[in-house]
């Protein structure tokens, strides 16, 4: 995985007051950080519903409207690709409560905020999103506590067992104490289309989505360079919300990223309310129960809900592309057709377990989220301490790699050209003009008929392929030639006395050196060697010396068996040939006595195309299910409200205020700097 998981940072108040009711005790005060909503503005002592997640009438009054901030400034940057939306959500300052409400309504939330977003984006290992964050937030503005009272008709509310319900419905169970100001940006930014060419580039640049044994991308790389400058600036669909900035909206990622860049330069003042801070009534001096929340403490088990959810939601849409007839083949699902069908089937059995599982993890977190339990504690703890390990190890398992190679689009070798191999250019075509060497009998052919023989065999030589080119121009005496072995001085076959032959052994091609093609590095032969010719030629059996230049009999890729007229002179076409060669032109007898010493112009070659398979195929071919999956008890069981049975490892680590009552009663209004205008101290 690409990023680390950052853990969230929770804050629980704890408020000392001189007020008779509190003793001048130390009392712990859960609280809530909420997002603030543009269109439904709220200011201090407004109520709040935790379960309705609304805000309500307001139902305090205050003595003074003195203020303070607490804290200091947060500013935060971030420009990267996502792994998936939990990694979103935890740089961009959205709370466990926002990310569960974009997983619960997805795109359809109407607001242009964050949550909208982070619901309509889907990012995931094989979904490629780059995404940027800018956070710069003063430190939240709080109301001095000592300050605050229920108002009266409230209290006589409250008193009336029969309006308890109303004051619930009116004023919520918590009241905002604090208000947070600053400006927001977040951009995704997910690729709309991708080919396998690009998906190959990809993996070769960075390694991402490629579990291949030894194989790492290219080091130092910048993923969000290299994800727009593969797929191109405008191929990304481009979602941005912000509290405002002089710039227009970016259409593509240039423009994100500038905007980005830039979002902190704004001549203007674009600063909103960007979080509330809501505290239960029951810290109020004259409140005459209790009612404490859960506050930051059932933020972080939600949190932990919220990221597995994240993870499950990535791996179906990743399943999703694996399985779609448009991205299969951009992944190594094994060159074995009845391994690569099972691979599939078992895809398509897993991303229906983990719909399954989303679901119910989602019904859950909802259930917790409107009433946080012990068993919340437990499900969310066993989530975060076991089961998220167990998820990442079951999806990578399941899903396979990308294709660091294109190995099954078409390579074509055109041997009438020169092919450069290395630091060589090798021209086949033209090498046998020239002198051929005597292998039975003198150099004169007498006028007589002469047989003219080429084979072509591909051989390879670990990651290089072998050409080896074999001519041979033999006197021949007797009718029948074709497919007849090569011979001299035979009365049964040949009773011809002379014969010439040439061979030549080349390099033809490298898959490592990719000058002039795509990169090959993961790709490796395959049988036959090219796609052209599924059935190779028995080739010619030659005896004597015929067997030294390559007529062994065995197979071969290209055959030529022709024959030439008596008194045969000049250069002439002999063919038409089998397989990779079409014709040979040579010149086969001449007025003098040397006839081995007449060349042939030039073979001519049909273009091919090389069958190769990638090597990750071959090492996926070796793929079993892992039969590992199964949903959790403890999440069936709790949904049927039964007992549950975890033991709790570790609990969220929550940083603390400690916010002192001040003696002063100067109220704050100018930005602070970076220090707070009253001590505190941060306890664990």
């Amino acid at each position: 995985m690409k990023g680390e998981r950052m853990k969230k940072t929770f804050l629980s108040i704890v408020v000392v007051t001189s007020l008779v009711s509190f003793a001048n005790a130390d009392m712990a005060v859960d609280h809530l950080t909420i997002e603030a909503q543009p269109d439904s503005p709220a200011t201090f002592g407004w109520g709040y519903d935790t379960k309705q997640k609304q805000t309500k009438s307001m139902c305090v009054e205050f003595t003074s409207m003195d203020t303070y901030y607490a804290g200091e400034p947060k500013k935060e940057t971030i420009f990267t690709l996502a792994e998936n939306n939990s990694e979103i959500v935890k740089n961009s300052g959205l709370s466990a409560s926002a990310s569960l409400k974009a997983l619960v309504y997805g795109g359809t939330v109407s607001a242009n905020n964050k949550t909208t977003i982070v619901g309509k984006t889907e990012a995931s290992q094989y979904n490629l999103t780059l995404f940027a964050s800018v956070l710069d937030y003063d430190p939240p503005k709080f109301i001095h506590i000592e300050n605050v009272r229920l108002k009266p008709e409230m209290i006589e509310m409250l008193n009336d067992p029969k309006r308890k319900a109303e004051f619930r419905q009116r004023c919520g169970d918590g009241f905002i104490i604090g208000i947070q100001e600053g400006r927001d940006f977040l951009g995704t930014a997910t690729v709309k289309k991708q080919t396998l060419k690009q998906s190959t580039e990809l993996a070769t640049e960075t390694g991402l989505g490629v579990k291949y044994p030894g194989y790492e991308g290219k080091a130092d790389v910048n993923y969000t360079e290299a994800v727009k400058n593969i797929f191109g600036s405008s191929n990304f669909e481009i979602r941005t919300y912000s509290t405002g900035a002089d710039m227009p909206n970016p259409s593509n990622v240039d423009e994100l990223k500038k905007y980005y860049e830039n979002f902190s330069k704004n001549s203007n003042n674009y600063k909103r309310t960007v979080k509330y801070i809501v505290v239960p009534y029951s810290i109020l001096p004259n409140f005459p129960s209790q009612n404490i929340f859960y506050g930051d403490t059932k933020e972080a088990y939600i949190g932990y809900m919220a990221d597995v959810l994240w993870d499950l939601k990535a791996a179906i849409k990743d399943a999703e592309f694996v399985l779609s007839p448009y991205t299969q083949s951009f992944f190594a699902l094994g060159s074995n057709n009845i391994i690569k069908k099972r691979r599939i089937n078992a895809i398509y059995r897993y991303k229906d377990k983990w719909q399954k599982e989303f679901k119910d993890l989602l019904k859950a977190a909802k259930q917790c989220d409107k009433k946080f339990t012990k068993k919340c504690e437990s499900l969310a703890s066993f989530y975060n301490e076991k089961r998220r390990l167990q998820l990442e190890n079951i999806f990578s398992k399941v899903l396979p790699d990308r294709y660091i190679s294109d190995c099954y689009s078409p390579v074509e070798i055109n041997l009438n050209d020169g092919v450069r191999v290395g630091n060589n250019i090798v021209n086949l075509s033209t090498a046998f003009n020239g002198k051929f060497d005597v292998i039975e009998g003198d150099t004169e052919t007498g006028g007589n008929k002469v047989r003219v023989v080429a084979q072509l065999k591909l051989r390879p030589e670990n990651r290089r392929l072998r050409a080896d080119l074999s001519v041979a121009k033999i006197e021949w005496k007797k009718s029948r030639y074709k497919g007849m072995p090569l011979v001299t001085k035979n009365k049964k076959i040949n009773p011809g006395d002379s014969g010439f032959a040439r061979q030549i052994s080349e390099y033809i091609f490298d898959l490592d050196d990719d000058r002039g093609h795509r990169s090959l590095k993961t790709c490796t032969w395959s049988r036959p060697l090219t796609k052209n010719l599924r059935r190779l030629i028995p080739g010619l059996k030659g005896y004597g010396n015929f067997r030294r230049y390559g007529f062994d009999g065995g197979y071969v890729y290209g055959l030529i068996d022709s024959i030439s007229k008596k008194d045969a002179r000049y250069q002439s076409d002999y063919g038409p040939g089998r397989g990779l060669l079409k014709k040979i032109r040579c010149e086969v007898d001449a007025k003098g006595r040397h006839d081995n010493e007449l060349g042939c112009e030039k073979v001519e070659f049909k273009t091919f195309y090389l069958n190769l398979v990638s090597l990750q195929d071959q090492f996926a071919n070796r793929w079993r299910d892992p039969n590992a999956y199964a949903e959790p008890a403890i999440l069936v069981n709790f949904l049927r409200n039964k007992a549950i049975n975890y033991k709790i490892k570790t609990s969220p680590k929550i940083p603390m205020y400690k916010l002192f009552k001040t003696s002063s009663n100067k109220t704050s209004n100018e930005t602070p700097k970076s220090k707070p205008n009253i001590p505190i101290h941060i306890f664990h």
